[in-house]
């Protein structure tokens, strides 16, 4: 909770250049820094940030989350940052060649994507902790051919070695976090999907033949505060606890919303939902700790103009604005 008496919040006031929506007295009219004026320009929309802490330029960074964190490393290695999980690679071979309706073809290392802080926390769990999940985890699809639902959903069916090794791959990579001076956290939904043979969070839903066979083995959870809250703190800690550095995180929450929801609400209710509480989440814990900073990439995009933000499919998010993104980020942070 942020509380203080009435001087100090009027000396907080009087120094905050950003505090307005619209005018309020004369003097402001024309201000460009309230919000009605940045709206007003029709452009990508600056926010203001004041970060907790400054990253050096041959800093370490390690991202984790949904699909805008692929997005973000590849801004971040374009301006010379050294983003490790950008070393990440496998045969595109074992990718499916498009996805959905909009035939969208996959990024292979959109195969890292995790949408949940309860996938993000099984992940880390399974390689910092050392756990073996029975069959590692894995699905059997039809006979032979198996999937991890840990990984992001972009993969064809593959035999049980095939995939043990992509796996191992995977696992080495997750690994290396403890290499990072910067953690780059984005934080994606609360709809997620629990295995009850496994005992494992699962990053997408569950293959819809299983979904239709497998009885009460999976369950769908629409995760509360303290749930999602509990499982990225931990997860931070765990982290923290390994790692022989001195390591920072940057939370974030993607922009980029739901492309279904399992649960009976309208997708765009259901997604203001999501988004809503994962923004609580990671503002709580940036206010808790001196290590861990909010970036307001959430707010920059979908407060910037909807033809600059987004791309035709009106979910995933335009270059040119991750890139305004990164720049405001880089600006601010590096040195």
């Amino acid at each position: 909770m942020t509380r203080y008496f009435s001087k100090d919040a009027l000396r907080t006031a009087f120094r905050n250049k950003f505090k307005r929506w619209v005018p309020v007295v004369e003097a402001e009219k024309g201000d460009v820094n309230t919000a009605m004026e940045r709206f007003r320009s029709s452009t990508y929309m600056p926010i203001n940030v004041d970060p907790k802490f400054s990253i050096s330029r041959d800093s370490s960074v390690f991202t984790i989350g949904s699909c805008f964190a692929r997005n973000v490393e590849n801004s971040l290695t374009d301006s010379g940052v050294d983003v490790i999980t950008t070393k990440f690679n496998f045969d595109a071979a074992l990718l499916q060649s498009s996805l959905g309706a909009m035939k969208n073809v996959p990024n292979p290392r959109s195969l890292l994507n995790k949408y949940s802080t309860q996938a993000i926390h099984s992940e880390l769990e399974r390689v910092l902790g050392k756990t073996n999940p029975k069959d590692r985890g894995f699905l059997e699809v039809e006979e032979g051919k198996w999937v991890d639902p840990q990984l992001a959903a972009i993969l064809q069916p593959l035999p049980f070695e095939t995939l043990s090794d992509l796996r191992d791959t995977v696992e080495d990579l997750v690994g290396k976090v403890l290499d990072a001076d910067i953690i780059f956290i984005t934080l994606g939904l609360t709809e997620t999907w629990f295995d009850t043979i496994s005992g494992l969070f699962l990053n997408s839903s569950p293959p819809p033949r299983l979904m239709k066979s497998a009885g009460e083995r999976f369950e769908f959870i629409n995760s509360t505060y303290d749930q999602s809250f509990s499982a990225i703190d931990k997860s931070i800690e765990m982290i923290r606890s390994k790692s022989n550095k001195d390591v920072k995180f940057i939370l974030t929450v993607s922009p980029v919303p739901m492309s279904t929801t399992w649960s009976s609400q309208d997708v765009v209710v259901a997604n203001t939902y999501s988004k809503s509480l994962l923004r609580v989440v990671a503002q709580k814990l940036a206010d808790t700790h001196d290590y861990i900073d909010y970036f307001p990439s959430f707010e920059m995009v979908t407060n910037s103009p909807r033809g600059l933000a987004w791309q035709d499919d009106e979910l995933h998010v335009r270059p040119d604005m991750v890139k305004f993104v990164v720049s405001h980020f880089i600006a601010k942070y590096v040195v």
